[in-house]
């Protein structure tokens, strides 16, 4: 079963009518036939995503319809927008087959990845996904997995990743953060996974790792070539730099690499999440997608609240409203309040 090519190349209402995983499926092998992505055509795929987005508000076509939005957007070179959607795609996916298939389409957009942003990212997610699935492909990627992180240790548990912004307009609540997550990792025993920087929540770890210097592991990610602006918080235990040029979700997929590699159950993780802007969010629905407890501080406001209000996670069972105390915060983590 093929596609009327002449209805891809010639942008008119029929174009609505094409099913987007047929669309999807006839641009893979037309990318991987041709050896580069001329077959591509913006106003197409544009209506493709259009047509998905009706399928998922009546409840059709899923997980399908969100894998075929996450390769949409990555041909339309909106890498954070594509990430979301197969990570949304993946939380839906009730067998391990459904995201290998959707492996094997990314990997016939190999020819072309140096001209999609995320390439790696997405093709890293899924591969994730399929090492945590626990189906026939699970060993095999998990294998490849640890062949990616060989050259990092081992993290050890529990494990708790605290994500947020950094731009300035939080400034004036951090001390309120800051005693929140100091007083909610009070005897805290684990690793700490965070942004690795001065700035903003990443700064407010250093804080927590300054306080409880015998008990805590700290381990920042952040890219190579840290932004001018950026300043490496070496109050942190160790800091891991990925191959980046700048802050992107690369850090993300790279941490949960190691956790996957170090044989860390995603379910087993916890996410603390505090505002936060573009590269936050994705942090949040990859934890989501991968099994991770998200713990939501309410009223911080930024793409914290934009998850809370998102119609596709908002009812994710691993997704949890905490109040800005640190009682709350200290029950997500699973432990004890002691004054």
């Amino acid at each position: 079963m093929g596609i009327d090519e002449d209805r891809v190349r010639v942008p008119h209402r029929r174009v609505f009518e094409i099913n987007p995983q047929e669309l999807c499926n006839f641009l893979e092998c037309e990318i991987a036939n041709r050896q580069d992505g001329t077959v591509l055509n913006p106003p197409m795929i544009e209506a493709a995503i259009k047509r998905c987005r009706e399928h998922i508000d009546v409840g059709i076509s899923l997980p399908w319809a969100f894998y075929a939005i996450g390769m949409c957007h990555l041909l339309l070179k909106m890498p954070c927008l594509s990430l979301a959607a197969y990570a949304k795609a993946i939380d839906l996916s009730s067998a391990d087959w459904m995201i290998e298939e959707s492996r094997q389409g990314i990997k016939r957009l190999a020819v072309i990845r140096g001209e999609l942003p995320g390439y790696e990212w997405v093709e890293r997610l899924l591969l994730l996904a399929c090492a945590t699935a626990g189906g026939l492909k699970s060993q095999k990627a998990l294998q490849r997995i640890k062949k990616i992180t060989r050259s990092h240790k081992r993290i050890s548990g529990p494990v708790t990743i605290v994500a947020g912004g950094c731009n300035p307009r939080i400034d004036k609540r951090l001390a309120d953060y800051r005693r929140l997550l100091i007083e909610a990792f009070k005897d805290y025993t684990g690793t700490i996974i965070s942004g690795g920087t001065t700035a903003g929540i990443s700064g407010l770890v250093g804080d927590v790792q300054e306080q409880n210097k015998g008990d805590i592991t700290t381990i920042g990610y952040v890219p190579r070539l840290t932004p001018a602006r950026a300043t490496i918080d070496w109050r942190y235990s160790e800091i891991r730099k990925t191959h980046g040029p700048c802050f992107t979700p690369l850090e993300a997929v790279d941490y949960w690499s190691d956790l996957v590699a170090s044989g860390m159950a995603p379910t087993n993780v916890k996410l603390i999440g505090i505002a936060g802007g573009q590269v936050s969010a994705t942090e949040y629905r990859i934890a989501l997608a991968l099994g991770a407890s998200v713990g939501i501080v309410e009223g911080s406001g930024y793409e914290a609240a934009t998850l809370v209000s998102d119609s596709d996670w908002n009812a994710s069972p691993n997704l949890v409203r905490l109040t800005d105390d640190a009682v709350t915060v200290h029950t997500f983590l699973g432990r004890t309040f002691r004054n």
